[in-house]
């Protein structure tokens, strides 16, 4: 199986976690103890905000100059019945040539005629780990691209599959958009060269060290906004009713 030819092993056993001390919440930078609503509004809040994004998250990025939809296929009747599968390429461009592109696998319920709440998420490797199905075009192949891959992109259909219960998903009225993570930065150390950092960078900036201030964390939140600014404009999506997982 996929998960045990990983060279670690995840670990979700609460009891296995080793000692750690959080932080102190309340305590400012410069010593002050917050005592009133106002005060983390105003200076305890912002702190922690920041420390996320200096450590962790990074600057988002900015928007392409110009987003477009391109239907790659349509089937109904998907999942014995239940579902109306399309896989949809976003093309990301910009005004001097740059371009990049990510591969949306989507479902909705075939037998619903109003609007659906959704589920949007990224999904580890690619979309084709999702389901166990051989029309689903192989995506986030700029992972498996690396020197040594733990598994080829095709062995790797369905094997997540149990994180995607998507009978049960689609048959209770939700609808769901999967992307690999992979299309916006590759999940290893060097992806910053097939990310969508290089619609912002020259191929020579991207080469040796992140750009200062970005994170390939960063690239997944623009990512998973990219696909929600498209999704909203489907008539078939409740855009009041999203969550992103």
């Amino acid at each position: 199986m996929y998960i045990e030819s990983l060279p670690w092993h995840p670990n979700y056993d609460e009891a296995e976690v080793p000692p750690y001390q959080l932080p102190d919440l309340m305590l400012c930078v410069d010593g002050q103890r917050i005592s009133s609503v106002t005060e983390w509004e105003r200076k305890r809040r912002p702190e922690l905000l920041q420390l996320f994004k200096d450590h962790l998250y990074g600057d988002v990025p900015p928007l392409p100059d110009q987003v477009k939809a391109e239907l790659i296929c349509e089937k109904h009747g998907d999942l014995d019945g239940l579902a109306i599968r399309k896989e949809i390429r976003l093309h990301f461009s910009m005004a001097n040539g740059k371009s990049h592109f990510a591969d949306l696998l989507i479902y909705t319920p075939a037998d619903v005629n109003e609007k659906v709440p959704f589920f949007v998420g990224l999904a580890f490797k690619g979309n084709q780990v999702a389901v166990i199905d051989p029309d689903i075009r192989l995506s986030g192949l700029a992972f498996w691209d690396c020197d040594d891959p733990l598994v080829p992109a095709e062995e790797a259909r369905g094997v997540m599959a149990e994180r995607y219960p998507l009978k049960e998903i689609i048959g209770r009225g939700y609808a769901i958009v999967i992307c690999s993570c992979n299309d916006f930065f590759p999940d290893r150390l060097n992806g910053w060269n097939k990310s969508i950092y290089q619609l912002f960078f020259e191929p020579e900036e991207l080469m040796d060290k992140r750009p200062e201030n970005y994170s390939c964390i960063g690239a997944w939140a623009w990512g998973l906004s990219r696909i929600l600014d498209y999704v909203q404009t489907l008539p078939e999506f409740d855009r009041e009713k999203a969550a992103v997982y």
